[in-house]
């Protein structure tokens, strides 16, 4: 068994160098899109932080737990996005222009959450009120034709 010992701790160093290496070469890989993988985390930080206001500081696992995972799924389509473009050969600058067009949605979507929760914590303000109503569009259902068109979707898919 002391015999062993030597090749075993040669082989841990090996694989700790494999491990280094890959880590290494994904980092540069992704290296193209690194402000797009930090946008996405800071906005999920300040969505957390206006949903805990907006609970009353009330901290709640599960909440927390799903804003993780959601943050790690979003992260995880960017990164199969721009790898997807490149093991297709595509243009590095237009699968990075894919990867800015999904993180400004990803944007959208926390910064109208972080709105709603704003406007919870302060519902006599009326900027922030005005800002969620436009973002969420919200003005649409005061447009006649809009809400009769719905109408109208409704009963198709009733009658269908």
């Amino acid at each position: 068994m002391q015999r062993l010992i030597p090749y075993l701790q040669d082989f841990t160093g090996w694989v700790q160098a494999v491990f280094i290496a890959v880590i290494a070469s994904m980092l540069d890989f992704f290296t193209p899109i690194e402000h797009f993988l930090i946008v996405i985390p800071v906005m999920a930080t300040i969505d957390m932080f206006w949903g805990l206001a907006a609970d009353d500081l009330r901290f709640r696992k599960s909440k927390f737990f799903r804003t993780i995972i959601y943050l790690l799924i979003y992260l995880l389509i960017l990164l199969i996005a721009f790898w997807i473009g490149i093991m297709m050969e595509q243009d590095k600058d237009s699968t990075k222009a894919f990867v800015s067009w999904i993180t400004w949605v990803v944007v959208y979507c926390y910064g109208l959450n972080i709105l709603k929760n704003m406007n919870t914590v302060y519902p006599d303000n009326k900027v922030i009120a005005f800002l969620y109503w436009v973002g969420s569009v919200k003005f649409l259902s005061r447009v006649n034709y809009f809400e009769e068109y719905m109408k109208s979707v409704k009963n198709k898919e009733e009658k269908e």
